[in-house]
Parts: structure tokens; sequence; C-alpha cells
């Protein structure tokens, strides 16, 4: 058993660093941007990633085949790429 610790005598053996995609107000860009012919993205999930991963891929099914979404038109308009654009 360790009977005193000084972080002074503590060793640095490595360390890491991960980077994760966010967009200015912290929501996913999910949806088709209006730009560009044919773009569909699912991006800036951040630390939402993994959680997102599903919705932002029911969005965008539902987009590309044309099928009803199964998303409330609040949480599309909340992640569409549309809204970084001027009014």
């Amino acid at each position: 058993m360790v009977e005193s610790f000084n972080p002074n005598d503590a060793k640095i053996i490595g360390a890491r660093v991960g980077f994760r995609c966010a967009s200015k107000d912290r929501v996913p860009i999910i949806g088709r941007v209006p730009q560009a012919n044919n773009l569909y993205v699912s991006v800036a999930h951040g630390s939402h990633g993994l959680t997102c991963a599903v919705m932002g891929a029911e969005i965008l099914a539902a987009q590309m085949t044309g099928e009803v979404q199964a998303v409330p038109r609040n949480v599309l308009s909340y992640v569409d790429p549309k809204r970084f654009l001027p009014a």
C-alpha cells in the first residue's frame, strides 16, 4: 500500500487527444446541401456521433428515397444545413 503520493514524482508515459467535429451551434448538420446537386451530409455530431447516427441515417434515407419522414418537422428544421445560409 502506498503511504503517500506526491504528484511531482509522477512520470507521464503518454497522452491522447481526440478531436470531434461540431457546428457553430453544436447541433448536428443533417440533410441535403442546397447549393450542391445530390449532396447529403450527416456531420458535426460532436461527442454524440454514436447516438445520433441512427437519426441521421433515417433522415437521409427518407430524403434520398422520397419516403415519409419518421422524424418530426421541428427536428428536421433544427438539423437542416440551410440554417447556416443567409436569410
